[in-house]
């Protein structure tokens, strides 16, 4: 394939040596105009020849500035050139790439080669070299039927092939993107052959078992190696391969209901947000009836590199899946080896002998279906997100303690049998309680007693012990600050249509970050997180003056106040929940109540009795106070766009402007 392309594909070699790109021919010849005056000025000292050089200087300044809003602008508005944008944005900042990284004596080496082999050593002690050489035998589960053969196609190969985006790097085969999606009528049917191929004999080209590593920071000082997460960079035809075999197992877990509800993580229709919702929900419930709940946040080290391939098959064998699926996974996952990639220098080869590759696309399906069966024999609350775990228990007596702490032990013995491991350095527990003489109750895991904490990060959500938004706030008001003070050193110059499209691209994320399951409740919350966007505006539009109305500024660029948006977030989300567009398992209380014609809205439900303030104005009864209200028009929505469109009519919410992101 390599020879094809280099043969008769035209390719052009382009060095890119300016640092600023949207610096033409035209400003070239000023500034170099400019600095040849400014050097004959400082030798003449005559003050014509300043004059001249000042002129010029503002003549240059004036058409920079110019141009580099055109760029700013060209890349926010056209598709193919938001690729350039971030890459921008991300030369603006000072952590942008791999720093120099610390060797083991202490030295730090910038060396992209020398840091490429020293994240690769790192990255290899996390598999699991403590391979079992025995099956276990997976007795707990019962599937009626075996998974119906794989039936690949041309067409389907075709439409996978047309939805690759070009601008993605190529894999260890160097076959661009953009050229299997340009030929993809033509390569579809060559492409059939070779996946019916490999169903049917179960052996993946050795290629395909080759990965490039991409290193990611995941936290801490960036340079200790350690603090890296890597992720699989494949060829683009095995991922394309993948997707026909993710699709067909799919199919077969979910006719069987293979895949709990307790988990959120990589399943259709589920996210962070309906994991928070549905935590948060419990939690509150709980807290409303003046009951304790204990909680046991859980980490597991290396959880996807840690899992054990022959466990792993045991459990697919149980599931019933195709056998030669099976074998083509067995072939998959064997064999399999990686490098390091850091600012193009590959490091040296290593095998890879245990996990599921991060980053490829049968990977996270093949982990959850290991971790599925976590949770069996356990009475306490278990909600899973991938390999975020936590546990949580009404605690009523010491019974219930004890109860929790038998749950966490089948943890352990689920570890212990099926090869994983806990970072008992980040496991904590946590007491929810509106009491102020609460329990202090220890857990154990093993030997090791579990930190009791007042407030945990889950999920990119701080939960406080008294459910207070106080914590999350703070923090996402923060980095949304951070976000606009770097918008401003470097797009103050632009236009209101470029400034407000960067804040609401870079800034408004910070505040807005799974705002269905974190909608404050207090005053003081809501103005917090509302005054970042009311400095946005005034960068926005360039008016700082104290008699300025702010609340003019946001209606004349088209910005609704955060607190609409998010009321407008969880009712579409709710919308989807009442139509069965997500598999989301909604709390028992939630109930439709018997329609009452004129005096309600058709689709009407049952308000929840409360009485605390985090559980009235906790997600359900906050939006089903909303949803009654809304009119007959508005429910029956035939679509969620029709809901979405409706809705914000029906809000008063003024319709996003060309300066402006969508609600």
């Amino acid at each position: 394939m390599q020879g094809l392309i280099s043969s008769h594909i035209p390719t052009k070699n382009v060095k890119s040596v300016n640092k600023s790109p949207w610096v033409n021919r035209e400003l070239k010849i000023l500034q170099r105009k400019q600095r040849n005056l400014h050097s004959r000025a400082k030798r003449s000292g005559i003050d014509q020849d300043w004059i001249e050089f000042r002129a010029v200087r503002s003549k240059a300044s004036s058409l920079s500035s110019k141009l580099y809003n055109q760029y700013i602008q060209k890349s926010l508005d056209d598709g193919q050139y938001s690729k350039t944008f971030w890459r921008f944005i991300k030369s603006k900042r000072k952590d942008s790439g791999i720093p120099a990284i610390r060797l083991p004596n202490g030295d730090l080496s910038n060396d992209p080669k020398t840091k490429a082999n020293v994240l690769n050593s790192v990255l290899k002690e996390n598999y699991n070299y403590n391979i079992p050489t025995h099956d276990i035998a997976v007795d707990f589960v019962n599937i009626p039927e075996e998974m119906n053969p794989i039936l690949v196609s041309a067409n389907g190969i075709c439409n996978l092939l047309s939805q690759i985006n070009p601008s993605k790097s190529a894999g260890p085969d160097g076959i661009p993107g953009r050229v299997l999606k340009s030929l993809a009528p033509d390569l579809a049917p060559y492409l059939e052959i070779l996946f019916n191929q490999i169903i049917a004999t179960g052996l993946v080209p050795e290629e395909w078992k080759t990965a490039f590593v991409v290193p990611i920071p995941k936290g801490g000082d960036k340079h200790n190696s350690q603090n890296y997460r890597p992720i699989s960079l494949t060829c683009i035809v095995s991922r394309i391969f993948e997707h026909v075999l993710h699709s067909s197992i799919t199919s077969h877990l979910r006719a069987n209901s293979v895949i709990l509800p307790n988990q959120h993580g990589f399943s259709k229709g589920l996210s962070c947000e309906t994991q928070l919702i549905s935590i948060f929900h419990d939690l509150c419930m709980t807290m409303d009836k003046r009951i304790e709940t204990d909680m046991i946040f859980l980490d597991f080290k290396k959880a996807f590199d840690r899992v054990p391939h022959c466990h792993l098959l045991s459990k697919l064998r149980a599931l019933r899946i195709d056998l030669n699926v099976l074998a083509v996974i067995e072939s998959f996952l064997s064999g399999r080896s990686q490098r390091v990639i850091v600012e193009g220098a590959l490091s040296e080869s290593v095998p890879v002998v245990s996990g599921v590759p991060q980053g490829s696309v049968l990977g996270p399906l093949l982990f959850i279906i290991y971790i599925n069966d976590l949770s069996n024999g356990m009475s306490s609350h278990v909600r899973l997100f991938a390999d975020d775990c936590v546990l949580y228990r009404e605690i009523n007596s010491e019974n219930d303690h004890a109860t929790l702490q038998n749950d966490l032990s089948i943890v352990e013995d689920w570890c212990h049998t099926w090869g994983m491991e806990l970072n008992l350095s980040k496991c904590v527990s946590m007491t929810i309680s509106r009491l102020h003489n609460r329990g202090s109750r220890l857990y154990k895991l093993g030997s090791l007693d579990l930190e009791q904490v007042t407030s945990y990060k889950y999920l990119g959500v701080t939960l406080s012990s008294n459910l207070s938004w106080d914590d999350h706030v703070s923090s996402s008001v923060n980095k949304a600050n951070r976000a606009l003070g770097f918008v401003r050193r470097n797009l103050k110059n632009c236009t209101q249509p470029t400034k407000s499209k960067c804040v609401t691209t870079l800034v408004r994320p910070h505040l807005e970050y799974a705002s269905s399951a974190c909608d404050p409740f207090l005053a003081a919350h809501i103005h917090k997180l509302e005054m970042v966007q009311r400095r946005a505006v005034r960068f926005i539009t360039n008016k700082y003056g104290r008699t300025e109305s702010v609340t003019k500024m946001l209606k004349e660029t088209g910005l609704p106040l955060l607190q609409t948006r998010r009321k407008i977030a969880r009712q579409k989300l709710f919308f989807k929940i009442d139509s069965k567009l997500i598999p989301l398992k909604v709390p028992q209380g939630l109930r439709r109540k018997e329609s009452n014609g004129r005096r309600d809205n058709g689709k009407a439900y049952v308000h929840f009795s409360t009485r605390s303030n985090p559980l009235f104005s906790s997600y359900y009864p906050k939006t089903v106070r909303d949803w009654n209200d809304l009119p007959s028009v508005v429910v029956f929505s035939p679509s969620l766009s029709s809901f979405s469109n409706t809705l914000k009519k029906t809000a008063g919410v003024i319709k996003d402007t060309p300066g402006c992101a969508s609600l």
